[in-house]
């Protein structure tokens, strides 16, 4: 903050985050509390603690199953809920009227990227995403063995 105090109660009306209500903090869940609760790297995803990279969008299979090429990206197994979290789950998506995270700005877009809520946020078509400006096609072999992936990843109890 460039040197200047503000008090909590101020910090929270200005950018929509409370580590009280909504559990987000540094220690304990990754994130940074910078800009809205989030660590701005790329996407808003500290991948130090919980696995997220920021190669593409922030996501990556290595703890909790979050990857570009799974779409691990489950709402009730990580537990990702608008009453804990503050993300919006009406689409399966995120909302920036709480938490400042804007899926236009970080590429979690419908319209843009090729992204759904069919399917736990992602376009449901083979598994996989089908936007052709980001390398993700149905039809590459990466996708195929993440389709495999996929289908583990789902049909978990």
């Amino acid at each position: 903050m460039s040197g200047k105090l503000i008090c909590l109660k101020c910090f929270y009306e200005l950018y929509g985050f409370s580590h009280e209500l909504y559990g987000f903090s540094h220690e304990r869940y990754g994130f940074s509390h910078e800009a809205c609760g989030f660590s701005h790297e790329l996407c808003g995803f500290s991948h130090e603690r919980y696995g997220f990279s920021h190669e593409l969008y922030g996501f990556s299979r290595e703890r909790y199953g979050f990857s570009h090429e799974v779409c691990g990206f489950s709402h009730e197994r990580y537990c990702f809920s608008h009453e804990r979290y503050c993300f919006s789950h009406e689409r399966y998506g995120f909302s920036h009227e709480v938490c400042g995270f804007s899926h236009e700005l970080c590429g979690f877009s419908h319209e843009r990227y090729g992204f759904s809520r069919e399917l736990y946020g992602f376009s449901r078509e083979r598994y996989g995403f089908s936007h052709e400006l980001y390398g993700f096609s149905g039809e590459s072999d990466v996708s195929s063995v993440s389709m495999n992936s996929m289908v583990s990843l789902t049909n978990d109890p």
